[in-house]
């Protein structure tokens, strides 16, 4: 049960993650900014999934979508479990 929290800890952060670098694309005017660098690093493994489960199929602009549906696809089973688990 610890496993399956911390999990979903791991994903809800970088759902969160995926959808600032979502938002932070509509501002972002200069790519060279450190927190825009530090947005990158931490979401590309996220995006680099994304791609080779789509197998580049998907358009870059439409990536944070797709790797954001990965991710809620992935969380809701480990949800289903621990609310399984609690009740």
């Amino acid at each position: 049960m610890f496993l399956l929290e911390v999990a979903r800890l791991v994903i809800d952060v970088s759902m969160w993650l995926v959808i600032s670098r979502l938002v932070l694309t509509l501002f972002v005017r200069s790519e060279t900014g450190p927190f825009w660098q530090v947005v990158l690093f931490v979401t590309e493994p996220v995006y680099r999934v994304s791609r080779l489960l789509t197998a580049g199929r998907v358009p870059e602009r439409w990536l944070g979508l797709v790797s954001f549906v990965w991710l809620g696809l992935v969380r809701a089973p480990i949800a289903w479990a621990l609310r399984a688990a609690a009740s």
